[in-house]
């Protein structure tokens, strides 16, 4: 993200909301290639810039992979380098889909923004170094005061 002075910013901070362990829905399903029935952790948390709340995230794991996420408390704001360290997981790529949608009363509440407010709308696939799909992230942007910066190089 940057700012409309073009400063590039990354979220300091996250606030979780939840951390539980439940059967995938079908599109999580399907996003990280498990088997129906599968069990996956879901985190939910909103991530700030300049303390303001910016992202809200909804992140798919498999439970599998990540035995004991649910459980763990508080995560740290940075998930990949929990991923690597505590469960050797080592993301190399993700790919990114990207749309706008207007902010439900709840998101709304989450981002201080009001109700149908336009969003940028990210959907990201997270995978291993093997190729294996093992983290589907859905996040809602308020780019009211920010822009989504893709640097390629």
């Amino acid at each position: 993200l940057a700012t409309r002075d073009g400063s590039k910013q990354m979220p300091a901070t996250s606030h979780l909301l939840s951390c539980s362990q439940r059967r995938g829905e079908k599109h999580e399903l399907s996003r990280l290639n498990l088997g129906t029935n599968a069990l996956v952790v879901i985190i939910e948390r909103v991530r700030d810039l300049g303390k303001k709340p910016v992202i809200l995230e909804r992140i798919a794991v498999p439970a599998k992979l990540f035995e004991g996420l649910a459980e763990s408390g508080d995560l740290p704001n940075e998930l990949y380098q929990l991923y690597e360290e505590s469960y050797g997981v080592t993301i190399h790529k993700a790919i990114e889909e990207l749309s706008v949608e207007l902010a439900s009363s709840q998101t709304a509440h989450h981002l201080g923004v009001k109700t149908n407010s336009p969003l940028l709308a990210i959907e990201r696939v997270a995978e291993t170094l093997e190729g294996n799909p093992v983290e589907f992230q859905r996040s809602l942007y308020n780019c009211s005061h920010h822009f989504y910066l893709n640097e390629i190089v």
